[in-house]
């Protein structure tokens, strides 16, 4: 099963416009607004999801991956809503 990595840049700039995104259509419909939302709280818990899985990853799997310990800790330590 394929997974959202944290690293992807793609999905971070995504992500990182969301809070713009919202306010702006805070002044345009309520469905575009509760859209809005509904995406903020997808990319918030594939987050927590990919953070979650990141810090129970083997030390090898990291590795494998171009990360240390210290890299997954730090990624899995911040807030769902930080990009």
């Amino acid at each position: 099963m394929k997974t959202q990595d944290c690293t992807d840049t793609t999905y971070q700039a995504y992500a990182a416009s969301l809070p713009d995104r919202v306010a702006k259509n805070l002044w345009e419909s309520p469905t575009r607004v509760l859209l809005s939302v509904f995406e903020a709280l997808v990319v918030w818990q594939r987050r927590v999801n990919s953070r979650r899985q990141l810090a129970e990853m083997e030390t090898r799997l990291l590795v494998d991956m171009g990360l240390t310990r210290d890299d997954a800790d730090r990624e899995a330590g911040k807030s769902f809503w930080r990009a």
